[in-house]
């Protein structure tokens, strides 16, 4: 699955520790709203308190490329850019969602609350300096199937509903074939013929224009077999 190289999960006493972080504010945000644009909020971090939220990046193709789907008791935060070719991060609310936004000159009310907060807070800043150029770049190279299965996979975790087969998911925001290209880099006809392809393999099956059933199982089955043999052939 793609994994974001910002986000660090929170337990529900630590979210409280930082709500009593003195002048920090919660917003709530309706499907598709904006919460971070790029290259701004390089001063604050952010706490998702309910709902998911989608960190992507435009590149400089107009191609835009999901980096996570967080969800709560997350952190994200403005990536810093190391190189000027760098593409500055935004992100925007996947479902309604609630965010407390805590600007950096703060954050010392909370790390004095909670080590384990502090540690953890720590770790997601060194993490935000890998969300480099290179690791697009890594992203972009995997074939383009992969890439689908893998934000389907996350979609499924984070708005999927459940089926009455244990191993489906419906997924009914963020499914259209346009909204599908958007997240992974790629074109609508280039993911229309990939379903196409998957619903042949029993992996997912299409309910309409903005809804899809995945086989989460055949799914995770498919990553993992073709990293498998992409292993095998980089030994061979």
């Amino acid at each position: 699955m793609l994994k974001t190289v910002t986000g660090v999960s929170l337990s529900s006493k630590e979210l409280a520790l930082a709500a009593l972080t003195p002048r920090v504010s919660s917003f709530c945000y309706q499907p598709d709203d904006a919460i971070m644009f790029a290259g701004e909020c390089a001063d604050s971090l952010f706490l998702i308190k309910s709902g998911w939220v989608r960190l992507y990046r435009v590149l400089k193709d107009d191609r835009t490329i999901v980096l996570g789907l967080l969800g709560p008791g997350e952190v994200f935060m403005q990536d810093a850019s190391i190189h000027q070719c760098d593409q500055p991060t935004s992100a925007d609310a996947l479902t309604v969602c609630e965010i407390t936004e805590i600007p950096f000159d703060k954050v010392g009310a909370v790390l004095a609350k909670s080590p384990e907060y502090s540690r953890k807070l720590l770790g997601a800043f060194r993490r935000r300096q890998s969300a480099s150029h290179d690791h697009i770049e890594e992203v972009l190279t995997r074939d383009t199937s992969r890439r689908l299965a893998s934000i389907l996979v996350d979609l499924a975790r984070a708005v999927g509903d459940a089926t009455e087969h244990p191993d489906v998911v419906r997924i009914c925001r963020a499914a259209t074939h346009q909204s599908l290209a958007n997240m992974i880099g790629s074109n609508r006809v280039t993911v229309t013929r990939k379903l196409i392809e998957m619903q042949s393999h029993g992996m997912v099956r299409s309910l309409g224009r903005n809804s899809i059933e995945v086989d989460v199982t055949a799914l995770l089955g498919y990553l993992g077999n073709d990293s498998t043999n992409g292993s095998q052939e980089a030994a061979a």
